[in-house]
């Protein structure tokens, strides 16, 4: 080795040694009470985190429930009218109930899953209540429908 490089490996060491180069680290040093406020940080979002998952649960509940309350009345409506007209509800307020146990399953598989695993529950709840809101408003426009025509 030529003593020139010997001299830049010196000073690079020196100069490296100096600047508190850390093994593992990216070149600066942690400042003091930055593991608190890093946690911090995380505590909050995390906090955020569950808020949005219980909100959105809290909100798909009452989707749900309204839409369960809303088919109850289509039934009780549909008790009332004439048997021919009954037959032809019959089938649509049958789907309406599947839907609807379809929905509140998706709900309660996603309410056992928890916050973690809520990614993967909430498209499959989203399109079952969506399925269920349009399976009544089909069946409340049949009703509607048949129901001017057979009074």
């Amino acid at each position: 080795m030529s003593a020139r490089r010997m001299l830049l490996i010196a000073v690079a060491v020196v100069m490296l040694g100096a600047f508190g180069c850390q093994r593992g680290g990216e070149g600066e040093a942690e400042e003091p009470g930055m593991g608190k406020e890093m946690k911090d940080v995380g505590a909050a979002a995390k906090d955020e985190a569950m808020e949005a998952y219980e909100q959105s649960l809290a909100a798909m509940q009452q989707k749900v429930d309204d839409l369960k309350a809303k088919v109850e009345d289509l039934k009780a409506e549909a008790a009332e009218v004439s048997e021919e007209a009954k037959a032809s509800y019959d089938q649509a307020l049958a789907d309406l109930e599947a839907k609807l146990k379809a929905a509140e399953t998706k709900l309660n598989e996603a309410k056992a899953a928890g916050m973690t695993k809520w990614d993967q529950f909430k498209t499959g709840l989203q399109t079952a209540v969506s399925d269920l809101e349009k399976a009544y408003n089909a069946t409340l426009q049949k009703m509607q429908t048949g129901g001017a025509e057979g009074e």
